[in-house]
């Protein structure tokens, strides 16, 4: 029989909660297998938009058409409360994974990795060949009705290509480009009224370099950013600083070199994505590293959110690096629509409270979204996520109120700050939000009236709350730091009984939620 003597929790109060008053039109669309976000569009003019999103379902909840194969691109028209107006599928009867999606002219274009034949709404060949995994880009301009206007298939005619990538260029054309499996980039700039072929240019490497984006400045010049490993030859000038950095390489509107940079420190840098704003370059970047090669700030855990501002020739002019003890990645970032000079930015978090994080994580992957001032400097935060995984990204509303949009990929339940329950394995979560209500952080103390017993307790010890109307996050830690359970409280749960071995000798719980005060 086991022993009670000293085992005892411990009660820890102090709290900080990151306040969000309302979900303002909060949605779950899908159907009942898998619907996964990639982007949303606005449409110029109009407070209705896209979402272009990934779909392995069939008829059912919000699913109007059955799939054609396996996975399919799933085009949702909505309006400014997020009602659906219509919805569209497309794809073959294999595998048609949605890689990127541009609006320009009135006309979208989207991107899948594809290795259907022809079949289904796919009426042009993959020319990748038919060996098993064999994919080709699947080019499709749609106009806002959802009909095919013209499609294509773009690859290097090898197995293995890879994602396939679009921006809409300043001469009115439209550039794809796609990389294969050993790291050679292929673009592709076409005509993006009929697509026809203007220019196909190659690149070569001597290294490991995975495509990440492309954007262009104003003056025309082109920023391809990768994750590349180190080496060097007549486009990458730096052998780098450790096993993978970011990497910049600069063009003109001709794809002729301009400039490129290593950015790195000695382990591991994702290849990000940046933002231009006054002839400055402002970058986003997951990174292992701590301070070493050109990077001057560590990290507080695994991976850091390192935002590095340079001029239009990559010269650093400072960096710093935000994050928890765990793992955080730069999913999205946009200048705020105020004239503030804000940022705002979300990012694909796994820590709790710890380090420059001060909003606590609601399950294994959350939101953590935060407003930077033009020197990245943190003016607010909060987290947005329920109990399973929530990959999500905040977006500027179509129209120019203090509304800002969330769009994410959802496997939780009702849970955190999520109040919908799902429809398939996964959906996508909407909803709208004031940037000045939901980044705010409240420091609150709670107090009493939450009984746990019994204590000392063997291996199970039961929790008795108040009456609370919303749902809280329980996580029990032990003497080392080292969570050992963690659940969510429902709204007005009376009685929660945990369960799990004890092998230390004091225990540490944090309950949080949004407006609590007990």
């Amino acid at each position: 029989m086991k022993n009670l003597i000293g085992i005892v929790f411990v009660f820890c109060f102090e709290l900080s909660f990151g306040q969000i008053n309302n979900l303002v039109n909060e949605r779950v669309i899908g159907g009942l297998n898998t619907d996964y976000f990639v982007t949303r569009l606005s449409i110029p003019n109009s407070t209705d938009y896209f979402i272009i999103a990934c779909s392995s379902s069939n008829i059912s909840s919000d699913k109007s058409e059955n799939s054609r194969g396996d996975l399919d691109m799933w085009v949702v028209k909505l309006n400014n409360t997020n009602d659906i107006i219509w919805d569209k599928t497309i794809g073959g009867s294999g595998s048609d994974v949605v890689t990127s999606a541009i609006y320009k002219d009135s006309l979208i274009y989207i991107t899948a990795r594809s290795n259907s034949p022809v079949s289904g709404d796919k009426t042009v060949e993959n020319t990748a060949g038919n060996s098993f995994g064999a994919a080709s880009t699947w080019l499709v301009c749609i106009d806002l009705f959802g009909n095919i206007i013209w499609q294509k298939t773009i690859d290097n005619n090898i197995d293995g290509t890879q994602d396939g990538k679009l921006l809409a260029l300043k001469n009115n054309n439209l550039l794809v480009s796609v990389t294969r499996s050993s790291g050679n980039l292929r673009f592709d700039e076409l005509n993006a009224v009929n697509g026809d072929s203007i220019v196909t240019k190659f690149f070569g490497f001597n290294y490991t370099a995975n495509f990440g984006s492309i954007s262009q400045d104003s003056l025309g010049n082109l920023y391809l950013m990768f994750q590349a490993s180190s080496g060097t030859d007549v486009l990458k000038s730096e052998n780098g600083y450790g096993s993978f950095d970011t990497w910049i390489l600069k063009l003109t509107e001709s794809y002729n070199k301009i400039t490129d940079k290593c950015f790195g420190g000695s382990a591991i840098e994702n290849g990000g994505m940046g933002i231009f704003k006054d002839n400055f370059i402002y970058l986003f970047i997951g990174s292992y590293s701590g301070v070493s090669g050109n990077k001057s700030t560590g990290n507080s855990g695994e991976t850091d959110c390192w935002i590095v501002k340079t001029d239009l020739d990559l010269n650093i002019i400072w960096d710093k690096s935000i994050g928890g003890l765990e793992a955080e990645n730069p999913a999205f970032a946009f200048w705020e629509n105020n004239g503030s000079n804000n940022i705002l930015l979300s990012v694909q978090s796994k820590s709790d409270q710890s380090g420059s994080k001060t909003s606590i994580n609601y399950g294994l992957n959350d939101s953590w979204v935060a407003r930077l001032d033009v020197d990245g400097n943190i003016l607010d935060q909060t987290n947005i996520g329920g109990s399973a995984d929530d990959y999500g990204q905040v977006f500027l509303s179509n129209d120019l109120s203090s509304q800002n949009a969330f769009c994410s990929t959802s496997a939780s339940p009702i849970s955190g700050v999520k109040t919908l329950a799902s429809k398939g394995l996964e959906d996508i979560w909407l909803f709208n939000f004031n940037a000045d209500e939901l980044l705010e952080i409240n420091e609150k103390t709670v107090f009493g009236n939450i009984n746990i017993y019994p204590n000392p307790f063997q291996d199970k010890v039961t929790f008795s709350f108040p009456e609370i109307n919303e749902n809280l996050h329980l996580k029990i830690v032990n003497i080392e730091g080292k969570t050992v359970y963690e659940t969510v409280i429902n709204n007005n749960t009376l009685i929660k009984e945990v369960e799990f071995p004890a092998e230390s000798a004091a225990y540490f719980y944090q309950i949080s939620g949004n407006n609590v005060s007990l």
